[in-house]
């Protein structure tokens, strides 16, 4: 079978007016659609809460502008969390100073940008592969998403995140997808996903995916080759991301330990017992009773170890399982699940499912699931059509390997949505080879049985 995506484009596809009318087109329909959203859609809607946004970011992008350096609102500096969104924020609000328009005008106008922006690398990184037109409609479906559009009325770090990751998934297949690799785009690659890093640390993992799979998968390249790409991608992450560490470490050390420490303690206590913990937002779930019981077990014992048996002695500071201490919120979970097995799978498979429409408030979900569960349809078959492609093999098991990482991430802490959309926006550039791969072949099966 010989693809579509393997032949020069046919006609007017590869004139280059052509493509930069369609590129065009794709940028100012996506942001079109946002604009809409945001002059169209429901006042409680829009003005839903970001509670990062408005506690700790926004504050902070408001203390550098007047001088006070990188504090949060109570003058604390703010180290336990990279830079990178409070800094784009802080050039968010400071350029619409300028021009004197609303902080809040002012994020609508870098939301629309940057999703706009967003849809158009996966349209180009879409065209690597597929016709202009299977690339539109893969424009279509990120810009059209409900998921995508949350998040466009509040500075959410997932818009520019967005951009940042997307422009360097597509600079790195630029500069691999080659005979000899190239070390501008590489640079450029490994500098946006240094930079996506410093603003969502959840991206500190990404570069071992990226490393993993092209040493599996880029075989065309000799050992020296693929030495020269890691050894690039390693060393402009360091330059980016350890500036920040070692500017962190110089400050205030023992504060950074001590607040990271806090961070991630936080965040697994939550992905242990956000289903039995109440608060004022959040609506009730539904839970077996083994996962329940699970999570009722562990709120017990990080909230009131005290009025437990040797409670003080076990979970409390200084204790065997002291619950200030990151590692043993996993000691502890790991050893209640190893002594029931099927509620340890239970557990497992309920976060893992949930990652996929799960939200904080437990609200909407009735509307994320169905959307999720269509858009999920489209992806698997389109999964394991293009590891039939020699062509998109080496960018499926990127997708895939970056989406089980954050998979991994949503599961190991709570599972929501909201980790899993950076993933949606990379797997929708996969659907179509459900026509262009899968289709030919099945109608040449259907043929030969008539």
């Amino acid at each position: 079978m010989v693809e579509r995506s393997s032949q020069p484009c046919p006609g007017n596809e590869n004139n280059k007016s052509y493509l930069f009318a369609s590129r065009l087109i794709v940028m100012i329909a996506s942001a079109t659609v946002v604009v809409m959203f945001l002059s169209l859609a429901p006042d409680n809607l829009l003005n839903k809460r970001c509670g990062d946004c408005e506690t700790y970011y926004v504050p902070i992008a408001k203390n550098l502008l007047a001088g006070q350096g990188l504090v949060t609102s109570n003058g604390r500096p703010a180290l336990e969390r990279p830079p990178g969104h409070a800094l784009i924020l802080a050039t968010v609000i400071g350029i619409g100073r300028v021009f004197k328009l609303e902080q809040q005008k002012a994020v609508y106008i870098f939301n629309t940008l940057a999703i706009s922006l967003s849809t158009l690398l996966l349209f180009s990184i879409a065209r690597r592969y597929w016709g202009l037109m299977s690339s539109l409609i893969v424009a279509g479906l990120w810009g059209l998403s409900p998921f995508l559009l949350w998040f466009s009325n509040q500075p959410y770090s997932e818009i520019p995140f967005f951009l940042t990751l997307f422009g360097s998934v597509y600079s790195f297949l630029s500069a691999t997808e080659r005979p000899q690799p190239s070390l501008s785009m590489l640079i450029l690659s490994a500098s946006l996903l240094g930079v996506s890093m410093l603003i969502r640390p959840i991206a500190y993992g990404l570069v071992v995916v990226f490393i993993i799979v092209y040493w599996v998968s880029n075989h065309r390249h000799s050992h020296v080759h693929r030495f020269i790409v890691i050894g690039t991608v390693v060393l402009c992450i360091i330059a980016i991301v350890g500036s920040w560490i070692a500017f962190t470490h110089k400050k205030n050390s023992s504060f950074l330990r001590e607040s990271s420490s806090m961070i991630t303690r936080l965040s697994l206590i939550e992905g242990l017992t956000f289903g039995v913990r109440q608060k004022d937002y959040r609506q009730g779930i539904n839970l077996t009773p083994e996962v329940k019981l699970f999570m009722e077990d562990m709120d017990e014992i990080f909230s009131n170890y005290d009025n437990l048996p040797n409670g003080k002695v076990l979970y409390g500071p200084g204790g065997e399982y002291d619950i200030q201490k990151p590692w043993n919120i996993v000691r502890i979970a790991s050893n209640h699940l190893h002594q029931t097995p099927t509620t340890a799978i239970k557990f497992v498979l309920f976060k893992a499912r949930r990652s996929w429409y799960g939200t904080d408030s437990n609200k909407n979900e009735k509307i994320s699931a169905p959307l999720q569960i269509f858009y999920l349809s489209l992806i698997i078959p389109a999964l394991v059509a293009g590891l039939f492609s020699k062509k998109t093999r080496s960018f499926v098991f990127l997708v895939a390997g970056i989406t089980a990482y954050f998979w991994f991430m949503a599961i190991v802490n709570t599972p929501l949505v909201r980790f899993m959309i950076p993933t949606l926006g990379l797997l929708f550039t996969l659907v179509p080879g459900i026509w262009v791969i899968l289709g030919p072949s099945i109608y040449r099966k259907l043929r030969h049985e008539r």
